[in-house]
């Protein structure tokens, strides 16, 4: 046999993996080392068409088989050695019961966050939007633009560059206007047409200027940053930190929360060697937003947090072309894009929010999900558990993280899937799919202390909480095809008090998608720039609607 094959390798001889396909070739070799530019703007904006973006990145790869090849020990063992496991988490065994809930926590939620609301009124009651807007995106943003402008532009040699914080504030507002006035090129702004030339804007700013400035523009020091914050978030992190500040700067006022996440659009056109730098790339961009995201932050958290009901959850913009942290998110509106989690009120006001950048690059723990964790995170900086309710939905629920919750003094209520509910007792949900609507099943843990309701909607839902009660039931009106006509259709309350808490990421991002700034740039991490300038504005906005309503209560009493 050695005879007739005398110069096949026994790795060949013996047998090996086949590969088939590029995808499976390209897991052959390592990544290229490519430099991910487009730090500068080599050509105009306006010449930045959809059509430009391939579909697939072109290239050659080219596989081969070495001639020798080394044995080790190692290859023998069983995988399964070196699995990675799970740390389990310290709680107690679920014991369900079919009893009524009994919880650590009261039935009724304080009124803190109530009090807080009312001292932002009063406070900002004299206010317009753009002075809310300018407590958000304060001071202290503009500086951050302004210096690290100016560093950028003589780290590439333009010592002759200089800008003014009020020069920065009319930049902005450029940038503000063109989300509601949108014109096909951002040069048109300054055209002397009747039809197309703005003169508000050719009086604050001239063309040039404008350009420049965009060129230059930059958010941190690309000298300093911390390697171990990946993906694109540290060229922003500062300007997110100062803002995440700001929206909390009053207290969260709002009893109920809910947790969920956002998608970022994406306007540059990508280098066709894209695909070879996924975890390169994700590991410098993450570095562009980090100060911009905390100093947000903090300034979102400024006032507190002055709602009773949060919510966590995702939300999603339009994205333009080819990009490593691109998300998909089925039943969203726009199913593309870059994805922020954020936690915001039932109506909208958002005070926290984090750039994902792949479960691999989240700081979390190992015992928790990733979902889990980025709850957590989220609400870390929830200094009055008791004032508030928070939401999310079947992403992010486990009963691991409803029992932290609880150990943390946080309410919380989630939807959850059948397959994350340990055994619980209750009817399954393909049995209670077959009866109609209305029908509703539970089982409460005595040990954790949490109530699992199942509720047969339109489908079968499963909702778990730590806090609140099926009764009183509430009814809803639902279309019947056996009765062909609209009947009411019995719901438990924590159901009802869902939907009204769930939500606000969803309202916070469709206000900020109405009003998006159009003009466009090829720096990569520019996408995420105006998206923070649209979340300042769109806050202002919910803090301005509240002391509106307030005044206008006052008004008619």
């Amino acid at each position: 046999m050695e005879e007739d094959f005398p110069n096949i390798p026994p790795i060949r001889f013996y047998g090996r993996k086949v590969i088939h396909t590029l995808p499976e070739a390209a897991d052959e070799i390592p990544p290229m080392k490519v430099l991910w530019s487009k730090n500068e703007e080599a050509q105009d904006d306006d010449n930045i068409m959809e059509s430009q973006i391939p579909n697939d990145v072109p290239g050659f790869v080219e596989v081969g088989f070495g001639n020798s090849v080394e044995w080790c020990d190692i290859d023998d063992e069983p995988l399964s050695r070196f699995a990675n496991k799970r740390p389990r988490i310290d709680e107690k065994n679920p014991k369900w019961e079919k009893n009524k809930p009994v919880y650590v926590f009261s039935h009724e939620i304080e009124n803190g966050a109530t009090v807080r609301l009312e001292k932002v009124k009063e406070s900002l009651r004299d206010c317009n939007p753009v002075q809310i807007f300018e407590k958000l995106f304060d001071i202290k943003v503009f500086e951050l633009l302004t210096q690290q402008t100016i560093l950028y532009s003589r780290q590439k040699n333009n010592h002759d560059f200089f800008v003014t914080l009020e020069e920065m504030k009319k930049f902005i507002g450029i940038l503000l206007l063109s989300g509601y006035h949108k014109l096909p090129q951002q040069r048109m702004y300054w055209l002397l047409d009747e039809d197309l030339g703005v003169e508000m804007v050719s009086k604050c700013m001239s063309r040039n200027r404008f350009l420049e400035i965009k060129k230059y523009l930059h958010l941190c020091n690309n000298d300093i940053l911390d390697k171990n914050d990946k993906m694109f978030k540290l060229k922003l992190r500062p300007l997110i930190n100062i803002l995440n500040k700001n929206f909390r700067q009053l207290g969260f006022f709002h009893e109920k929360l809910s947790v969920d996440e956002a998608m970022t659009g994406w306007c540059a056109v990508l280098p066709d060697t894209a695909t070879h730098l996924k975890f390169t790339v994700v590991k410098i961009m993450k570095k562009k937003l980090r100060p911009l995201i905390n100093i947000l932050n903090k300034n979102f958290r400024q006032l507190g947090f002055f709602h009773e009901k949060l919510s966590v959850d995702e939300a999603m913009v339009k994205y333009f072309g080819h990009h490593p942290a691109e998300q998909f998110i089925r039943g969203k509106p726009v199913r593309f894009g870059l994805k922020d989690w954020m936690v915001c009120s039932s109506t909208g006001y958002c005070y926290a929010f984090e750039v994902y950048c792949g479960k691999n690059n989240e700081k979390r723990e190992e015992s928790m999900g990733l979902g889990a964790n980025v709850v957590i995170s989220l609400l870390e900086h929830l200094e009055n558990p008791a004032d508030h309710v928070v939401y999310f939905d079947n992403f992010f629920t486990t009963l691991s993280l409803m029992n932290r919750l609880t150990t943390k003094g946080i309410r919380a209520t989630g939807t959850i899937r059948e397959n994350r509910q340990k055994k619980c007792t209750i009817q399954s949900s393909k049995m209670m799919d077959k009866q109609e609507k209305g029908t509703y099943g539970y089982r409460f843990d005595a040990n954790n202390k949490l109530l699992i309701v199942k509720w047969k909607d339109n489908s079968v839902c499963s909702m778990v909480t730590n806090h609140d009660f099926i009764e009183p039931l509430t009814y809803v009106r639902r279309w019947s095809r056996v009765q062909n006509e609209v009947v009411s259709v019995k719901q438990p309350l924590v159901f009802q008090n869902y939907n009204v808490g769930m939500g606000g990421v969803d309202l916070n991002d469709q206000a900020t998608n109405n009003y998006r700034i159009s003009i466009r740039s090829k720096k990569w991490w520019w996408c995420l720039f105006p998206h923070m300038v649209n979340l300042c504005m769109t806050n202002s906005w919910k803090i301005h609607q509240a002391c509106a309503t307030a005044e206008k209560k006052n008004g008619s009493a």
